[in-house]
């Protein structure tokens, strides 16, 4: 294998300076200097791209470094100057769907057409044609490009769209649609939706193909075998459940999105719920005003708060199914991003939000987050990058009023836990909250406590003496965590245990890996009168979160910034000088990046770093 540098332009859903949709003036048979692609795999993919190809002479698979990346949202791709390849190429990206480490192959066979799509289906074609996985074809596309004609993929699309023929009907594509150039949005609608309902296993020989609404439907493919007669979803399966369950997280979507804005339409909101909706430890009759005492500002209807969905579980008998998720608010009482997961439920044909599948008193949840920050703006002369496991709970607002206020948090005090409330004095018969754990410590939550002047509270540990949210647990070993792990939140009643589970995906990664996610400081001035902050990114998948922001003598948790959509800037309205800073953000993968910058003499920071 050879490697080269290839410079090709990053798409972004429009045509940047020096790209061209034009075709080159043949008009018996027109070719394209620039292709438009789209990578999805229910949901767009964010990624980079490889291509592969066979140079002439040496005979041998050279791999092209390109520079292109999906957009930040939506999948679409450009290649720029598709007039310079060999073809064939292979085209693979590596990325996240859904927060999941994925990666997709596909085939450009030349450059007469305006589109390509990179998605599970192709890289499933490529394997049929070649008889092996995708990923070793890429790696060596000259012992297989002969094996690439027309005739041979056709072949190849006939037999895996018979495979998957019911859902192609539910989804309304036509068999006769070619799954390399056929256009669709990525939103879990038309192709995508099948994509959206599909878990695949890839192996060197072959692959197993999941049904994810009811996975007791599972198809194991041979790429060297003939799948005449294999289908993943017999002929009886009920054509209306089908259109229903592949139509499930468009409509997760649009739910979410239209609950949000309905503050003030209670009866508009109830119409989404279930009969047994339960959410944020509020049942189906409290459930619109707690919901809105943590979301109370959401206005911007144009807003998409709701980002990366992905079905995580089912119950198909009494047709539920969890959906995870990616939120950006832009006024939540508590952090404005975060991963989250929520139970749908089809009732009478219609998709309902249920929440929770149990009546959990609190919610919960768990994420891997890393705490960073280098020499010049760190509390001593060292950097800190360290994974920590962040998990909690928070009560109602009504069940908060009955926790006294002890002041500001500190940090690791064992006299301050002794004066935190305990969990069964707020919730009758709830000792406590445990949670399995990735790090050397066992969690379990048994107190409460409120943040002053607020009717906002959480659970903590007493016997780490840890609140899992403001300082989470240490992660000593993060390379020993493999990748989708499922994390199990036991409410230890006295008379019951309420199990839930939380999903999380990839596990903490190197300082090289998380380089491109990183905040990159460009300008800090911490002076009351001249405060600014600018950043920037390597990458544009990173979700940016909140700013925390503490003035001298300020303790507790600080005065929260909101990062609106887009910006790499905040400057102005301080009262007093800035100290120290704690910037969050959510990368690709669903983890949280918290950045710090501490000026340790107590001077603006800026000042003497």
């Amino acid at each position: 294998m050879n490697i080269k540098a290839l410079s090709i332009l990053v798409g972004l859903g429009m045509m940047l300076g020096g790209c061209s949709q034009d075709s080159d003036t043949n008009e018996t048979n027109p070719s394209f200097s620039t292709i438009q692609g789209l990578a999805s795999a229910g949901g767009g993919i964010k990624g980079r791209i490889a291509l592969a190809q066979v140079d002439a002479s040496p005979n041998r698979t050279t791999v092209l470094n390109s520079m292109v990346y999906t957009a930040p949202k939506g999948g679409d791709f450009t290649i720029a100057n598709a007039g310079q390849l060999v073809y064939p190429t292979l085209l693979k990206i590596d990325g996240a769907s859904g927060v999941k480490a994925i990666n997709e192959y596909t085939i450009l066979m030349d450059n007469m057409s305006q589109h390509l799509n990179l998605n599970p289906l192709t890289r499933l074609l490529i394997g049929k044609v070649a008889g092996v996985d995708a990923e070793l074809v890429f790696e060596d596309f000259e012992l297989h490009q002969s094996k690439f004609t027309a005739a041979a993929i056709e072949a190849a699309q006939v037999e895996l769209k018979y495979t998957l023929k019911p859902l192609f009907e539910a989804a309304g594509v036509g068999l006769n649609s070619d799954l390399l150039r056929e256009y669709y949005p990525a939103d879990h609608t038309e192709l995508d939706a099948i994509l959206s309902a599909l878990a695949l296993e890839y192996h060197s020989d072959g692959a197993v193909v999941t049904y994810r609404p009811n996975p007791k439907h599972s198809l194991t493919l041979t790429y060297a075998q003939g799948w005449q007669g294999e289908q993943l979803l017999p002929e009886d399966y009920g054509m209306e459940t089908l259109k229903l369950e592949l139509a499930l997280l468009n409509q997760a979507s649009q739910i979410l999105e239209a609950m949000i804005l309905l503050k003030d339409d209670q009866a508009g909101f109830e119409a989404f719920l279930a009969p047994e909706a339960h959410w944020f430890g509020a049942n189906r009759a409290e459930l619109h005003q707690n919901y809105f005492n943590v979301l109370p500002n959401e206005e911007d209807a144009s807003l998409e708060r709701y980002r990366d969905l992905v079905l995580l579980d089912s119950q198909p008998e009494i047709k539920r199914y969890l959906v995870g998720y990616t939120t950006a608010f832009e006024a939540s009482t508590s952090s404005s991003i975060a991963r989250d997961q929520a139970w749908f439920e089809l009732d009478e044909g219609k998709l309902k939000f249920l929440g929770d599948d149990k009546p959990y008193p609190t919610s919960f949840y768990a994420v891997y987050k890393l705490n960073q920050a280098t020499k010049p703006y760190n509390w001593g002369d060292f950097d800190t990058f360290d994974w920590v496991f962040e998990t909690s709970g928070f009560l109602t607002a009504s069940d908060c009023e009955l926790v006294p206020e002890v002041g500001e948090w500190q940090f690791g005090n064992p006299e301050f836990f002794d004066e935190l409330a305990p969990l069964s004095s707020v919730i009758d018969g709830l000792n406590s909250v445990t949670v399995t754990s990735p790090s050397d410590q066992v969690i379990k939550m048994d107190k409460v406590y409120r943040t002053p002047n607020s009717t906002s509270c959480h659970l903590v540990d007493s016997g780490n003496f840890v609140s899992g949210m403001l300082s989470g647990y240490p992660i000593s070993e993060a390379g020993a965590i493999p990748s989708n792990q499922t994390y199990t939140v036991a409410f230890h009643f006295d008379a019951q245990v309420l199990d839930k589970q939380i999903y999380l995906t990839e596990p903490p990664a190197s300082q090289l890996e998380m380089t491109p996610y990183m905040a990159e400081v460009k300008q800090l001035n911490g002076r009351k009168d001249e405060f600014v902050y600018q950043w920037s990114r390597p990458s544009t998948f990173v979700t940016e979160g909140d700013l925390y922001l503490y003035h001298p003598q300020q303790e507790g948790e600080g005065s929260r910034v909101t990062i609106g959509e887009g910006m790499t800037q905040v400057s102005g309205g301080q009262k007093d000088d800035v100290v120290r800073i704690f910037h969050n953000a959510l990368d690709p993968y669903g983890r949280i990046i918290n950045q710090y910058y501490v000026s340790a003499d107590g001077t603006p920071l800026g000042t003497n770093q």
